[in-house]
């Protein structure tokens, strides 16, 4: 099987795991290498034609993260207000229009430097004010329709780690939607993470922009107020360090993660398929 045979068939399985049916365009989008390759390539070796039930499904399930979008645009008004936030972004499946009726609303949100635990109380009241947040004890059926805020971060805390880098958090970086955005943070947080062109390259390029950045977010005021931030952070961590498993948590960075979806997608794709290393 030719190199780029493989990089398809490993797309349509990695799409697989998550009952996602790739039109010929999103295979195109995120066909899994680290080379830029052209649609015309990878049409002439394999076009994607989708079943009139999966053209059905696609269209419900758009349809329904759509709705989850527009609940999340609402809650990003209010929270735009709150001059420490640069960016508010939706993620997980309603980011790539995948979203069933019981998934809740995977949120990622960036603040300045020195300011993320002294912002995320006010975000937690208002997220709980303006719809439902998810409790970390709800079941899938009770997290239906919340926001999830399981993904904090500052601004000097922009590239994801090197021990999360891998071929799901890619997808995770390249498939967030910005609702709310602030100084570019968005282009930014892209640009630092440019890690991601090892796994997904066509997306990598579609997404990214070389344009001008406004590379603003950060003052004075921010440093003033760490000491307090501080404080902020040591009582909110103490006070969930008795819950934490998975989950990893620092000053300037908060990923509420507790399954690994990579191993489990790992495990996917090579009993589905060998030889994709």
């Amino acid at each position: 099987m030719s190199g780029l045979k493989k990089s398809i068939q490993k797309t349509l399985d990695y799409a697989g795991y998550f009952n996602y049916p790739l039109d010929q365009n999103e295979l195109c989008l995120w066909l899994i290498s680290d080379k830029n390759v052209p649609n015309e390539k990878i049409s002439a070796i394999h076009r994607q034609q989708l079943s009139p039930d999966e053209i059905a499904l696609k269209k419900h399930l758009n349809q329904v993260s759509l709705d989850k979008i527009k609940t999340a645009q609402k809650l990003s008004k209010y929270l735009s207000f709150i001059p420490s936030i640069d960016l508010v972004a939706v993620s997980g499946s309603v980011a790539v229009a995948n979203a069933k009726e019981l998934d809740d609303i995977d949120l990622l949100i960036v603040t300045k430097d020195h300011t993320l635990w002294l912002t995320r109380p006010f975000v937690l009241l208002i997220s709980g004010l303006v719809g439902e947040r998810r409790q970390p004890t709800d079941s899938y059926l009770e997290a239906a329709n919340t926001f999830c805020l399981n993904l904090w971060l500052e601004k000097r805390s922009l590239k994801i780690p090197q021990s999360k880098q891998n071929l799901y958090t890619a997808h995770e970086v390249l498939q967030i939607l910005p609702i709310y955005d602030r100084h570019s943070t968005y282009q930014q947080f892209l640009n630092i993470n440019a890690w991601v062109k090892k796994h997904l390259a066509n997306a990598y390029k579609t997404k990214s922009s070389s344009a001008p950045l406004d590379s603003k977010g950060n003052s004075p005021f921010s440093l003033l107020i760490s000491p307090l931030n501080l404080v902020f952070y040591l009582l909110q961590y103490l006070y969930m360090k008795p819950k934490l498993t998975k989950e990893t948590v620092s000053y300037h960075s908060a990923y509420f993660h507790k399954i690994d979806f990579f191993k489990k997608i790992d495990h996917h794709l090579r009993v589905n398929r060998v030889g994709y290393n």
